[in-house]
């Protein structure tokens, strides 16, 4: 149904792309939907940030908001014991926390993804 809104052929035709054998933690419905908020923030950015996460982050940067982000995910993915814990909102929140610390340049150190104060907003 989706694929008939020419507005999101961009967007579908770039997740394509992202999407590999070994970026199997970034299937995930919420997961996809920060991608699409971050993208419709500021495409060009998203894109970089994204695709940091799709090659493991930044290179020798453990604190980058990409190489943490991309190592919970990860986890996540090899425990599902957490996994039946979250919801999708605390994937979403986790996406967004991350993409705000890259978009203010800020180091992080974990994912906060707790949703009990509200849904981040999506930084510009």
């Amino acid at each position: 149904m989706l694929f008939g809104e020419q507005g999101l052929h961009g967007f579908l035709r770039w997740l394509g792309e992202l999407f590999s054998i070994k970026t199997p933690e970034l299937r995930r419905v919420p997961i996809v939907a920060g991608m699409y908020g971050t993208t419709i923030a500021n495409e060009k950015e998203a894109q970089k940030f994204w695709g940091q996460i799709a090659r493991g982050g930044v290179e020798y940067e453990d604190n980058a908001p990409a190489t943490v982000l991309d190592a919970w995910l990860k986890s996540l993915a090899e425990d599902r014991r957490s996994v039946e814990k979250l919801l999708p909102g605390n994937f979403y929140q986790g996406c967004i926390y991350a993409w705000n610390a890259f978009r203010e340049s800020r180091a992080i150190t974990a994912i906060k993804y707790k949703t009990d104060k509200g849904l981040y907003r999506v930084a510009e």
